[in-house]
């Protein structure tokens, strides 16, 4: 029974992976911040840019209001916002 749960829960969270530019990198049943946080971060400076998100769809659309301290980029507290969202 436990083996049962554990393919199903497994099979449903590989089943959501992004197949879309505006969907989260990591797939949504098993939806890890920092992961997709640093898979948008392509530069690896430790926030994300307007241009780095520029292939989010969802997350671009959002990006105004999710910058909170108005610094044009997105930590990863603000982006955290936007994930939880996104559930």
């Amino acid at each position: 029974m436990k083996k049962s749960l554990i393919l199903v829960v497994t099979t449903l969270a590989f089943s959501s992976f992004a197949s879309a530019s505006d969907d989260l990198i990591v797939p949504s049943a098993a939806i890890d911040v920092e992961a997709n946080f640093q898979a948008i971060d392509t530069n690896l400076d430790g926030v994300i840019s307007l241009t780095e998100a520029e292939n989010q769809e969802k997350l671009l659309a959002a990006f105004p209001d999710l910058d909170l301290d108005k610094t044009g980029d997105l930590n990863e507290e603000e982006f955290k916002k936007f994930v939880m969202v996104q559930k």
